[in-house]
């Protein structure tokens, strides 16, 4: 059975990088990529400075949801 949904396997970093770029062409794409990443460090260090748990759950909250 061909699953056209799989995700294509790469066998070296050189064929999955043009492939990782077109996936990230679009301005939008990039900018949530960005604001998520920020916030999840934002939370991270927030962990690190509070010490409650939450934070590592909003970290991957931030971190996933804009992905």
């Amino acid at each position: 059975m061909n699953d056209t949904t799989a995700a294509p396997r790469h066998a070296s970093f050189a064929e999955f990088y043009p492939f990782y770029l077109s996936e990230h062409s679009h301005r939008t794409c990039r900018r949530l990529h960005f604001v998520g990443s920020t916030l999840s460090l934002a939370c991270l260090a927030m962990l690190a400075i509070t010490g409650k748990p939450q934070y590592l759950l909003y970290g991957l909250l931030c971190g996933y949801g804009c992905a």
